[in-house]
């Protein structure tokens, strides 16, 4: 990373057997460590930790341990999993952290994709066409991204807004054709928004798409379709920026928006960055 990015980046990491001890170790060493826990350096970890460093655990947990004689971590990891179950919890999730303090995966569940949207804060609320036009393209873009990198297709757009006045106005539309291309999800994203029952100051907005399906290639004839070429560039463009960086490639609705819309990820909330090779370009 300092190699690739410079000196003045820094980064703690953490590894280990699931990604709770993976976040516990990233929270040592600050603030350029490396952390790896496994079995043999586990119950030492946890004699130099509290309750409240482990990831989950809140003030109203901690009570609840304490008010069951827990009140270390090196107790938590010594508790039965029945008396977690039953008596402190009282549900399955004390059958999960006794699995998680002990290295065990208990909190990964794979979910099926329902929808895949963006949505943005206006730094100064507007009620400029051109404007919003702009910042829809670019929520498109990015949405697009992630559902052809996901492998969907989808047949429903819907786009809301919160106006300064604090009101608030969304609306869906199913299509007859399988959404793809971001030009395609920004065109019927403009639909919405013309059918506005009133053109207010915007204050936030968001798009997201539904009805997703798996991508299915479109048959080819003797004679290719201007669809299944249109997707291909959709494809090779996707390829450029997973490899020198996003949004190096752009529709020319885009331009001079480089600040605008940035991604925000929750540690822990990464399932659309998995498989993608991202490579940085020097």
């Amino acid at each position: 990373m300092k190699e690739e990015i410079g000196e003045w980046i820094f980064c703690s990491i953490g590894i280990g057997t699931n990604m709770f001890l993976a976040k516990l170790g990233a929270s040592f060493r600050k603030p350029d460590g490396l952390t790896l826990i496994d079995h043999t350096n586990l119950l030492a970890i946890y004699k130099r930790t509290k309750l409240l460093d482990l990831n989950g655990i809140n003030v109203r947990y901690q009570a609840r341990l304490n008010m069951h004689g827990i009140y270390t971590p090196v107790d938590f990891f010594n508790a039965k999993r029945e008396f977690l179950q039953k008596n402190v919890f009282r549900s399955v999730i004390g059958g999960r952290w006794y699995e998680k303090l002990r290295g065990y995966e208990a909190d990964q569940r794979e979910f099926a994709t329902k929808s895949i949207g963006h949505q943005y804060a206006l730094q100064k609320p507007s009620a400029d066409p051109k404007e919003l036009s702009h910042l829809m393209m670019k929520l498109c873009e990015k949405m697009g991204r992630r559902l052809r990198h996901k492998g969907y297709t989808a047949r429903g757009i819907h786009l809301w807004f919160r106006y300064q006045d604090r009101t608030f106005w969304h609306r869906g539309r199913t299509m007859n054709k399988e959404l793809y291309m971001t030009i395609d999800l920004y065109r019927y994203a403009q639909m919405i928004y013309n059918s506005q029952p009133e053109k207010k100051v915007i204050s936030q907005m968001g798009v997201s798409c539904y009805q997703l399906s798996k991508y299915n290639e479109i048959q080819l004839s003797l004679f290719e379709k201007d669809e299944s070429k249109l997707r291909r560039v959709s494809d090779a463009a996707d390829r450029i920026n997973d490899m020198y960086g996003e949004f190096t490639l752009i529709p020319g609705t885009m331009m001079n928006m480089d600040d605008t819309i940035l991604d925000r990820i929750a540690f822990g909330g990464m399932r659309e960055m998995e498989d993608l090779d991202v490579s940085f370009a020097g």
